[in-house]
């Protein structure tokens, strides 16, 4: 169980390598290794919801703790993918092993718990991306409605657009009333 509020770093490791997320000020989560460039906020945030709703079909080892050879069968001796969430409390680790009989199930542990889980394979799958597919792809932070001007400019001339009271008007070439719907679709577009 964690508080996303309180989180501000998320380190995973998969067959790819390491990849490190911080969040920064505004909310807003860089990948800073391997490479650095803005996170896409929606796979974080898809991150956290489904680590948040985790639910363990089975839990092994709550009578007596898992042994080491079973570690090893359940493929979590030598993890090689894991996820950890750090911030403000104690980091979450999660380790990964292997898929169960049961399709969709796979075996995880938590770093500091003697038991082993069985769950999803959601999480697992959302994290077994490559860095590429945490970049956010937008060219600006900019949402369409921080934008008040745009200015298009094209091989006729310039086209000068300005909003006012939630509606655009046409500045340039002649003065014009816009419309809202098709400016605000080719601004969010941008």
């Amino acid at each position: 169980k964690f508080d996303r509020e309180k989180i501000n770093a998320i380190t995973i490791k998969n067959a790819e390598g390491t990849i490190e997320l911080r969040q920064k000020e505004n909310d807003v989560w860089m990948i800073e290794n391997p490479i650095k460039d803005r996170a896409d906020t929606m796979i974080v945030n898809g991150l956290f919801t489904t680590a948040e709703f985790l639910k363990a079909e089975e839990v092994l080892g709550a009578d007596k703790p898992v042994e080491k050879d079973q570690l090893k069968e359940f493929g979590l001796a030598n993890s090689e993918t894991k996820v950890s969430f750090a911030g403000n409390d104690k980091p979450v680790e999660l380790l990964f092993g292997k898929d169960t009989a049961v399709e969709g199930k796979l075996y995880v542990k938590l770093a500091d718990d003697k038991r082993v889980f069985v769950i999803a394979n959601e999480l697992k799958n959302q994290i077994s991306k490559k860095v590429d597919q945490f970049r956010d792809r937008r060219l600006s932070e900019l949402t369409t409605a921080q934008i008040n001007k745009a200015v298009i400019k094209t091989a006729a001339g310039d086209i000068e657009l300005a909003k006012k009271n939630d509606h655009w008007s046409l500045t340039k070439p002649f003065q014009a009333r816009g419309d809202d719907a098709k400016i605000g679709d080719l601004l969010s577009q941008v």
